[in-house]
């Protein structure tokens, strides 16, 4: 006398594919998770160096003003300096004069 019967058997192997199925569909969604966690993290690094690269970018874009605005301010200086040399040179001509007008005084007494 067997203990099952034939249709309790095919019960039995129908409710074993049905386990296998939803295991398979478990673990399919399991890595579909896992894949969207990686892309979602690639994504973000991704997103964080392109973060970094315009951080960098943005850095050198003010180094370089800076060091424009160094190279024009000493540009600045510089033409600013003849005309400072010129004013010292009128300042001593006056000077000079100055000091001769006593004798240009004298000359005139």
């Amino acid at each position: 006398m067997s203990f099952f019967k034939s249709d309790d058997f095919d019960t039995l192997l129908l409710l074993h594919d049905w386990l296998i199925h939803l295991r398979n569909t478990s673990n399919l969604l399991i890595h579909l998770r896992n894949t969207s966690n990686l892309l979602i993290h690639l994504r973000n690094t991704s997103n964080w160096l392109i973060h970094l690269r315009n951080a960098s970018d943005w850095l050198i874009h003010h180094r370089n003003a800076s060091d424009w605005l160094i190279h024009h301010k000493n540009a600045s200086d510089w033409l600013n300096y003849p005309r400072n040399a010129s004013d010292w040179l009128i300042h001593h001509k006056n000077a000079s004069d100055w000091l001769n007008y006593p004798r240009n005084a004298s000359d005139w007494l």
